[in-house]
């Protein structure tokens, strides 16, 4: 986005008289096909979008707290994300499994570093025993607290090992301020995700097992969720739009510069 800005603003100062519809069509890239961003971290439960990403921040440094004498790093990861059961969709069987999930439900997972250069897929049994790629995720039911509460639930893993988990959560693994990230993109259905009755996000996704070397499984500390809603559908036709706004103006520009030369001569 950088370059294209850089090349848009000297193509306006070298064409002056053009610097309304780039501009014009600046605000249309830049406003009109930005995703955007939403933190999540304190809210409600939310609608998960076809297409959109959730991106959860976590921290193990208590895993390290609590097996000092072995390694920091885990060697696993565990994912819980809990939401409302679907009202619409049919429970489908598992092959060769007691498991059932819901139709027209599918997420991607993966467990990154915190810049992204590293990262390594979630792995769900039923999702394997189904052929799906490695980091799908199936939605499935099950029961929430005390009360027996119907919910929607997603369980999955990502195994790692000791130089990628030294990789993805850094030197700094033992601070407190360290971080991986949880990334999830949803290729199904639309999805509630978090509870009802009062309960925050923070207890909706979560880390339950993080297990390594040590003797001791801890949990994963989340520290903030965020979400990036895929561009309206409009946003494109107006991309379209300021491209075409652009290539007029470029025309109009050569017309301009051919009926100069027409003159000298």
């Amino acid at each position: 986005m950088f370059t294209l800005f850089t090349e848009l603003v000297r193509f306006t100062q070298h064409w002056r008289w053009t610097a309304v519809p780039v501009v014009v069509l600046l605000t249309i890239l830049v406003t009109g096909a930005r995703a955007d961003t939403v933190n999540l971290t304190e809210g409600p439960p939310f609608t998960f979008e076809t297409g959109s990403d959730l991106y959860v921040r976590f921290s193990v440094w208590n895993y390290a707290a609590n097996n000092s004498g072995s390694s920091p790093y885990p060697t696993s990861v565990g994912l819980q994300l809990l939401g409302a059961q679907p009202s619409t969709s049919t429970l489908n069987q598992v092959p060769n499994s007691s498991g059932t999930y819901f139709g027209g439900y599918l997420l991607q997972g993966w467990l990154e570093s915190s810049d992204g250069s590293f990262s390594t897929p979630f792995t769900s049994p039923d999702a394997s025993r189904l052929g799906l790629a490695a980091g799908s995720l199936l939605l499935s039911p099950g029961i929430f607290g005390s009360g027996n509460t119907p919910v929607a639930i997603i369980e999955a893993d990502a195994a790692l090992t000791m130089n990628l988990s030294e990789q993805i959560f850094g030197l700094d693994v033992a601070s407190r301020g360290s971080s991986a990230v949880i990334h999830l993109r949803n290729l199904g259905s639309n999805l509630q995700v978090g509870l009802d009755g009062g309960y925050s996000l923070l207890s909706a996704i979560s880390e339950p097992s993080i297990t390594g070397y040590g003797p001791v499984m801890t949990s994963g500390i989340t520290q903030s969720m965020l979400v990036t809603a895929v561009p309206e559908p409009g946003s494109f036709l107006l991309f379209g739009a300021g491209a075409c706004l652009l290539a007029g103006a470029g025309g109009t520009v050569f017309f301009k510069r051919s009926r100069k030369a027409l003159v000298k001569n």
